[in-house]
């Protein structure tokens, strides 16, 4: 066979990676789209460069203000030359902590960057989690509350794709349906702690075209009682049931789970399908020493769709973000750590957090720390991910 009779094995090869290749638009862009707060006379540091510089020494290590003001001051000459700046001086400081506190809005910032990541999310990936963090460093001077944030976390990539702060007085289930009213939720499973477990926010994902899998909690009283004494009746009830093991990080976990669709019909909650028991048991490799958990669930996937073993793949992805969304934004982004006393400009570094983890996730890098370490020297590459359209 001639090329005029078909195609190569190479060319196969090709063309089958051109074809899943994915290309995105610049982040330049995105940042164009956010509305400069400063009255304009006496401006010396125009929004869009401010914010390139910002997002470069995030990916480059740096956390709290004194810090960005340090990894700009120290590189400058370079960041000047590659921008084209006709700044006179790295701002200051005080410069950074002023725009970030007044100079621009942390919902717009959120909202912005959140429609930017949701582009990078693939229609596939239906699992969608609810997830609540206080940042501990972060305190309103007027109502010495701490910015408490619910995110909207897309499963494979940890993209968090919404997030808000929660108003004064508010608690994360209405801050939940707020965060929900915001997203498309056709096809999507949205999953959350017991805290969600609430009929009237699973009826609103049921009918705007989602389902729900939820946690249950002891205190929830009645339906928490019936999922327990469901399941302590004998197998007989139960429909499904599979197991799991992982290793890895000094320990070995073991997951069973029982799922049931027999009681659906004696609680009244709405579209309920099923209901699941997980029972965790971790061992420490080295020390041998055991912990047990049992958790109890419910959730509107059908039985003919979700089985136990996609269940308990479900809900091991949703522990999965919760856990490594949290350790990277607490321990490689030092978020709990860093003190501040401006609600807004904690929330616009806590975004940032999201945007930078996001990115990275979706170019291929693993270890966000390690990640950080690389661009902290190769910023001119890091700034390649913000003006050039990134390529996955």
């Amino acid at each position: 066979m001639n090329k005029k009779e078909g195609l190569s094995m190479m060319d196969i090869s090709t063309q089958t990676k051109l074809f899943e290749t994915k290309v995105y638009q610049p982040l330049l862009a995105s940042f164009a789209e956010i509305t400069d707060l400063r009255f304009k006379r006496g401006i010396r540091y125009k929004l869009k460069p401010f914010l390139i510089l910002l997002f470069l020494s995030k990916l480059g290590g740096a956390d709290r203000p004194a810090e960005i003001a340090d990894w700009v001051k120290f590189r400058f000459t370079e960041l000047k030359s590659l921008l084209d700046l006709d700044w006179k001086k790295s701002p200051h400081e005080v410069t950074w902590k002023r725009i970030l506190e007044n100079g621009i809005d942390a919902v717009e910032v959120e909202k912005v960057f959140g429609e930017y990541l949701l582009s990078m999310s693939e229609e596939e990936k239906r699992l969608w989690n609810l997830d609540g963090k206080i940042i501990c460093g972060v305190k309103s001077e007027e109502t010495d509350n701490r910015l408490h944030l619910l995110a909207l976390q897309e499963s494979e990539e940890s993209l968090v794709i919404e997030q808000t702060a929660l108003e004064a007085g508010e608690n994360e289930i209405s801050a939940g349906k707020r965060l929900l009213g915001k997203v498309d939720l056709a096809n999507k499973i949205i999953s959350g702690d017991a805290i969600f477990a609430q009929k009237e926010l699973s009826q609103t994902v049921v009918e705007r075209g989602g389902e729900y899998l939820w946690k249950l909690r002891a205190n929830q009283g009645k339906i928490y009682e019936l999922a327990k004494d469901h399941f302590a009746k004998g197998a007989d009830k139960y429909l499904g049931k599979t197991s799991d093991i992982d290793k890895g990080h000094g320990r070995l976990e073991e997951r069973f789970i029982l799922t049931s669709f027999r009681i659906a019909g004696e609680i009244e909650f709405p579209y309920l399908e099923q209901v699941f028991r997980i029972e965790k048991k971790s061992t420490e490799i080295k020390t041998g020493r055991q912990s047990e958990q049992t958790i109890y669930g419910i959730t509107s996937l059908p039985v003919e769709e979700f089985g136990a073993k996609q269940l308990l793949d479900l809900t091991r992805k949703h522990w999965r973000i919760e856990n490594s969304l949290h350790y990277r934004r607490d321990v490689t982004f030092k978020e709990d750590s860093v003190r501040k006393k401006s609600i807004n400009g904690g929330q616009i570094m806590a975004a940032l957090n999201n945007l930078a983890i996001g990115i990275l996730r979706k170019i291929g890098w693993e270890n966000i720390a390690q990640a950080r370490r690389f661009y902290e020297i190769q910023f001119a590459k890091g700034l390649e991910l913000i003006i050039n359209p990134i390529v996955t």
